[in-house]
Order: C-alpha cells, then sequence, then structure tokens
C-alpha cells in the first residue's frame, strides 16, 4: 500500500513566474520546483499545527 497521496493544487501566478524563475536558475523543471516549494511550505505548515510528521 503506497502512502502518496496526490492532488491538484492551485498556484497564485506570482508562485508560478517565481518558480519558473527559480527553475531556470537551478537548471531544474518547473514541475520540479514546484515539489520543492510546496514540500517546503507544507513542512513548515505542519510544524505551526504542531503535527509530527
Amino acid at each position: 500500500m503506497s502512502n502518496k497521496v496526490t492532488t491538484a493544487v492551485r498556484l497564485p501566478v506570482g508562485w508560478i513566474e517565481e518558480l519558473s524563475k527559480r527553475a531556470r536558475e537551478n537548471e531544474r523543471s518547473v514541475s520540479a520546483e514546484i515539489r520543492l516549494a510546496l514540500r517546503q511550505y507544507l513542512g513548515e505548515q505542519t510544524e505551526r499545527a504542531g503535527i509530527k510528521r
């Protein structure tokens, strides 16, 4: 059994522009940059909520 969850997320236009720029600078795909940003954001939110991972 997999513990992965797939979901659709709407991101603000500003996020996409910033992540596209960051992807070019880091020679990564935009989707990889989005995944990294979301992982970091969700980690911060779970910490703030006191949820242990």
